[in-house]
């Protein structure tokens, strides 16, 4: 899914885990991570290591080392299996803007292919739609309660396997 925006918080550039990052390659894909085509607003998307290769013009190799090291930082999660990256903390540094945003988020935690970040964020998200449900119009409440109901189902499908994973 394409977007024409990225939003890279300017804290970014002064926190820990960015500032602790090996090289400057590993800097290069985390900004790419937050603001590449493929993002959505869930932060959690497939990408794989070949469209970051391609992309930036890098080594498949330096690329995994990267990736790595952003992991290894707590910046992401990333499933070398289904190729799906998480970017941590990205509901908390970009909340939910409005009703369409609230119900395109929860749209997209459908398609997840990875079942711990399906689960890791429709558990984060659910509250937020919950929010928006109760001040929502009857019109819009339809389309909330839907999304409630999706993201309620893959909670309780997943949580025994995933319950402790770590709070994104």
């Amino acid at each position: 899914m394409s977007r024409k925006f990225g939003m890279i918080h300017d804290l970014m550039w002064r926190s820990q885990e960015f500032r602790a990052l090996g090289n400057t390659t590993s800097k290069l894909v985390y900004i790419y991570i937050h603001s590449c085509k493929h993002g959505n607003a869930t932060g959690c998307f497939h990408l794989p290591i070949g469209y970051l290769s391609t992309d930036l013009d890098l080594p498949r190799k330096e690329i995994d080392a990267a990736l790595t090291d952003c992991f290894e930082k707590g910046l992401i999660l990333y499933d070398r299996e289904t190729e799906w990256v998480l970017i941590s903390d990205f509901l908390k540094q970009n909340s939910i803007k409005n009703v369409k945003h609230g119900i395109g988020a929860a749209r997209a935690v459908a398609d997840i292919q990875c079942e711990a970040f399906q689960y890791d964020i429709a558990k984060a998200l659910l509250p937020t739609i919950r929010d928006d449900f109760d001040t929502s119009d009857d019109k819009t409440k339809l389309n909330f309660k839907h999304c409630i109901e999706s993201l309620e189902l893959i909670i309780d499908e997943y949580e025994e396997d995933y319950a402790d994973n770590l709070d994104i």
